[in-house]
């Protein structure tokens, strides 16, 4: 691999700095922040953030550096599932596999949807 494909390969989910103010409170609220100022997605389980606390950050910050500061102090990490998209689970919970033939790992799924049965209507 050429240094130059090297070098846009590690870049793929670069994104230019942002200024960033997001107060100490709720974890959840602050990734909720983190998502309005950046215009990227975070996918997250609400329950299980729970009303975890969070430290806040102020500054001028590149996203995804702006994720590690707000997740360094927790028990959370996160991975990137596409250029617009990041999931935030637990430290050591299984890491998404997302490649072309990727086996779906035995451990907890991050994306799982939990979702109650459809209720099907039916007018006559």
């Amino acid at each position: 691999m050429t240094p130059l494909a090297a070098a846009a390969l590690a870049c793929v989910f670069c994104r230019p700095p942002v200024p960033m103010t997001i107060g100490a409170g709720e974890l959840r609220y602050q990734l909720d922040g983190w998502g309005l100022l950046t215009g990227l997605q975070v996918l997250y389980d609400w329950n299980e953030l729970g009303p975890y606390p969070g430290g806040g950050i102020a500054g001028v910050f590149e996203p995804t550096a702006a994720l590690h500061a707000l997740l360094d102090p927790t028990p959370f990490t996160f991975e990137w599932v596409n250029r617009r998209t990041v999931i935030v689970f637990p430290t050591g919970e299984c890491r998404l596999d997302v490649g072309p033939a990727a086996p779906l790992p035995p451990c907890r799924q991050p994306l799982e949807i939990h979702r109650p049965p459809p209720v099907w209507i039916h007018r006559s």
